[in-house]
């Protein structure tokens, strides 16, 4: 077969499974539109063919037999992207043989420092692809005389146990402009269990163990929720470390006490600690699709 045929071949087969076109020399890579462009091809997690996203700069082949990494620890881990609801929508999660030929950039984070980032080479992962409804929310349109699709958010967890993802964004129309695409390491939150060590006032000084590793609470959110009703007023204190998605050792700041303000005489609460529940579908619960659709 010729080289211009077997483009073409890997351009119509890649379309398929995408619900994608090509260039129009036939020669150009099938684009992402939508994250259920990919469902028909997803049987119980696992892809029937190859699917190539961005020209080829993310690929997925399909991958039998079970990962160390479980799909609800993968999942779970997706949803800690963020630290409250965020909605998002077209949930897909799919385990592949995963390949990425995009480095990712030095982190311009001057929070967390590692030695080297993730790095996806034929390695077994679970992906998910979703659409940020808040990330969507652009007031611009599309650019003018451009038919680049909406973009895409990917992130690749290492499905071997060892801590380490992506997040990815495909190329395509942002807000009103054509991006290309984009790789930085992911993150996860953790809401730490506090204590009081001191209150003097409204003045409250709040102590944290240390976060875990890679993890930090400098430049992480810290929030307080002051509620009063029939005369009685608490204050809901959320400590949370922001974990970059990478191998230990990292360098990560001392910081393990918050100072906050709170009403003279309010009670002070805690919320729920571990892991964050942040990415849902519906404001409470995740709708997500890997061959059947569940919601959890």
């Amino acid at each position: 077969m010729s080289a211009g045929r077997l483009a073409l071949s890997v351009c119509v087969v890649t379309a398929a499974l995408l619900g994608a076109g090509c260039s129009g020399s036939g020669m150009g890579a099938a684009s992402l539109h939508v994250a259920t462009d990919t469902r028909t091809e997803i049987r119980a997690g696992h892809l029937l063919r190859p699917v190539l996203i961005d020209g080829g700069t993310l690929r997925l082949d399909p991958l039998p037999g079970t990962p160390r990494l479980s799909e609800s620890r993968a999942i779970t881990l997706f949803r800690a992207g963020a630290t409250g609801p965020t909605l998002v929508s077209y949930v897909t999660v799919v385990y592949a043989l995963t390949t990425l030929r995009l480095r990712v950039p030095n982190d311009p984070r001057p929070v967390v420092r590692y030695r080297t980032a993730p790095v996806f080479d034929h390695r077994p992962a679970w992906i998910v692809i979703w659409r940020d409804e808040d990330f969507h929310g652009c007031k611009e349109g599309p650019e003018p005389g451009s038919n680049a699709p909406a973009q895409q958010s990917v992130e690749l967890i290492a499905a071997d146990g060892s801590g380490e993802a992506l997040a990815y964004t495909t190329g395509g129309s942002r807000c009103g402009r054509t991006v290309p695409p984009q790789v930085g390491v992911a993150n996860y939150y953790v809401s730490l269990p506090w204590t009081v060590a001191s209150r003097s006032g409204s003045r409250v000084v709040i102590r944290h163990p240390a976060p875990p590793a890679c993890g930090s609470t400098q430049g992480s959110p810290f929030e307080s929720d002051i509620e009063s009703d029939a005369g009685r007023t608490n204050a809901t204190f959320r400590v949370y470390a922001d974990v970059a998605a990478v191998r230990p050792p990292c360098h990560s700041p001392d910081h393990d006490t918050v100072v906050e303000n709170a009403p003279r005489n309010a009670t002070l609460l805690h919320v729920k600690t571990g892991v964050s529940v942040g990415y849902d579908t519906s404001g409470t619960s995740l709708t997500y699709y890997d061959g059947t659709t569940h919601t959890i």
